[in-house]
């Protein structure tokens, strides 16, 4: 219930990244990147660098805009399993119905055709 808030948004658009409940935040971001640095030990600029493509990667996810050059930047490719920015308003349109709430994955839709909830787009 804490990313409900998020959904709230039938149309998401870059600013509205930031529109998420503290704790929802807290689980999605802050904690698996704490987790990750305590893990993997790497250098500060590059766990920083990270975090800012993290950050990237999640405005181009809400802009909407399907474009070659952000495709490249971030990776969305179909034989890489990489869910597409449609994928992603897809998840934002249908997510607010209860029973028919399709798309979850941000990063690999996969995780959507094992668990039933992909849907084309």
């Amino acid at each position: 219930s804490f990313h409900k808030l998020h959904h709230t948004l039938d149309t998401p658009t870059p600013l509205g990244t930031i529109y998420i409940d503290s704790t929802d935040a807290t689980l999605q971001g802050g904690l698996p990147l704490i987790l990750t640095w305590l893990i993997v030990r790497c250098h500060p600029l590059c766990f920083y660098l990270y975090i800012f493509l993290r950050i990237g990667e999640n405005v181009v996810n809400h802009s909407g805009i399907n474009h070659p050059l952000l495709n490249l930047i971030c990776m969305k490719y179909d034989f890489l399993g990489r869910a597409s920015i449609a994928h992603h308003d897809s998840h934002h349109k249908y997510s607010n119905h209860p029973k028919g709430a399709k798309n979850y994955a941000e990063n690999f839709y996969f995780w959507d055709v094992l668990f039933g909830t992909y849907r084309h787009t």
